[in-house]
Formats: structure tokens, sequence, C-alpha cells
């Protein structure tokens, strides 16, 4: 590849289109870990940007689940269960703007529901 190739790949990487050519060459419609991500929620700032159907307090523990290039939008959270996260799709998943419930998954082929970005392919990119 000449150097113009290598630039052309490195300005579509910076402007997030890379996630569907990385999906397509990883596995395609096969289902993986989410990226998940707990975090607490550290002052009324952070308070003020989650649904208030939570019930949440200051510093109460969160999950951040990191969405793909499909779910643009959506920003999923829930309410940390603490433990292990091996059953994360069958939490009640809300999106933080809306407040709204949503269904996730990390497999492509459910075009309903809010697509998460996979530690496999967040690995490669």
């Amino acid at each position: 590849m000449d150097r113009w190739g290598c630039q052309r790949t490195y300005r579509i990487c910076r402007d997030g289109v890379r996630h569907a050519p990385t999906e397509l060459r990883m596995g395609g419609g096969i289902p993986g870990v989410p990226a998940l991500r707990r975090t607490s929620l550290s002052g009324p700032d952070a308070l003020s940007q989650m649904p208030p159907a939570f019930g949440l307090h200051p510093f109460a523990r969160v999950i951040e689940a990191s969405r793909s290039y499909r779910a643009k939008g959506v920003r999923p959270v829930v309410p940390d269960p603490g433990g292990p996260l091996a059953d994360w799709e069958s939490l009640p998943w809300s999106d933080a703007h809306s407040g709204e419930g949503i269904k996730v998954t990390t497999d492509p082929t459910r075009v309903d529901d809010a697509l998460l970005e996979t530690l496999r392919v967040r690995s490669v990119a």
C-alpha cells in the first residue's frame, strides 16, 4: 500500500467508520462480550445525566456500555447490580438521554436492539 493509501485508511479510522469493516472481519454475526465500564456518579452533574427512574444518589455505581456505530444517539446505562456481569443482556438497560428502556445486544443481526461494541472489536481497533 502506498503512502496515500495509508493516509486514506487513517482518515477512515479517525472519522469513526472503522467499526463496520472490523465487525465483518472479526466474525460477522457471532455475539461477543460487550465492552462495559463500571463507574461512580461523582457529583450532581453526573447524577443529573442519569434517568430519574433509576432513583440513584451521588456516588452510586452504574454500568455504561460502549455503543457501536449502529447505536447512534443511545447511551446504554444500568444501575450496577454488583458481582459478575455474565447476565449483562438481562439487566434493565436504559438510554441515559431519554430514560426509556432499551434492549442491547452484541449480535449485529438483531437490528431492533442497540448494538454494543465488543471487547474483541475494541482490542483490534
